[in-house]
């Protein structure tokens, strides 16, 4: 069946994509220079969900240190929301997905359950700060920092094998999701519609005015780095992030001679995919000619508690 997500282009006036963030935000005479364009690349939507709303979420610790002039640095407890969605009748795999910039990971709910019945795997999807009921703003650094923070929890705290995470990273998420493969050793790395840098993309859509923006969410570089094989899913006709993006990554990657496919789906756009079709076949076939499939039984090991609401 065809999906439709909230991560592209739909309406001329009414899109909340990437690409068009920019064009509106740029033409619109707003300072391109404030929050580093955080404001731009992460245009939070409305909260999907609250506090209650969504019972499969988990709360991730992190520490965060806030800096005093006058007074010792204070080392202050916050979470990073995660949605779970455990595989029913259990599985080897954990699949860590990082959604796109216009969607939160209450909108993503439908998209991760059939990933999740279909690979049969568990799914975790952290959330952006900003987003949904993680407070703050969205940083990308925050955000790079929470991947690695997710991931090391899964394996020392839920005592999930490192070689069995998959990471998934669609639109704005393939830059964490990309991070994360390249500073740990995920089995699997999934990217869907990616892009080789903000900056390239910036380039795309407003021209020469993209030299304001600040180099972020490097993955023509950050790749190289990966050792994880590769899956490269991208829309002929991806209105947003253009295809040339993923090929162009395909290209680096083989020319390192890295185990990599690229996937070029005809007449998917950034938004409008057959989620069978264009998502799910490859990603199965792939797997199934890796051996990564997964095996039935297995359950994360959260600690108690992960499930509770923080006070």
């Amino acid at each position: 069946f065809f999906f439709q997500a909230e991560d592209g282009i739909r309406d001329a006036q009414e899109s909340r994509g990437l690409g068009d963030v920019y064009k509106r935000q740029v033409h619109g005479g707003i300072d391109l220079i404030n929050m580093e364009f955080n404001s731009i690349i992460f245009p939070c939507p409305e909260s999907s969900y609250g506090y209650g709303t969504l019972r499969e979420i988990i709360f991730v610790p992190k520490v965060k240190t806030e800096t005093h002039v006058f007074s010792k640095d204070v080392h202050v407890r916050t979470y990073i929301p995660c949605l779970y969605m455990a595989c029913e009748g259990g599985s080897s795999k954990i699949l860590i997905y990082y959604h796109g910039n216009a969607e939160d990971i209450g909108i993503s709910f439908d998209f991760l359950h059939h990933i999740s019945k279909r690979l049969k795997c568990h799914v975790i999807a952290p959330e952006y700060p900003g987003y949904g009921i993680y407070p703050g703003e969205p940083k990308s650094s925050t955000i790079l920092e929470d991947t690695l923070i997710v991931f090391d929890f899964l394996v020392q705290q839920a005592k999930w094998p490192e070689y069995d995470i998959w990471v998934f990273g669609r639109s704005i998420g393939s830059g964490p999701a990309t991070h994360l493969a390249r500073n740990r050793k995920p089995q699997l790395l999934i990217l869907m519609s990616a892009y080789t840098s903000i900056k390239d993309v910036a380039k795309e859509v407003v021209g020469w005015l993209s030299f304001l923006v600040k180099q972020r969410f490097q993955n023509i570089e950050n790749i190289k780095n990966v050792e994880s094989p590769i899956l490269l899913i991208h829309g002929d006709r991806d209105e947003v992030i253009n295809c040339d993006h993923s090929e162009n990554l395909n290209n680096e990657l083989r020319k390192l001679g890295k185990l990599c496919r690229f996937e070029k789906r005809r007449g998917m756009t950034h938004n409008i995919f057959d989620l069978n079709l264009d998502i799910i076949e490859p990603i199965l076939k792939f797997i199934q000619e890796l051996n990564f499939t997964p095996k039935n039984g297995d359950f994360p090991e959260f600690p108690s508690g992960s499930f509770d609401y923080p006070k």
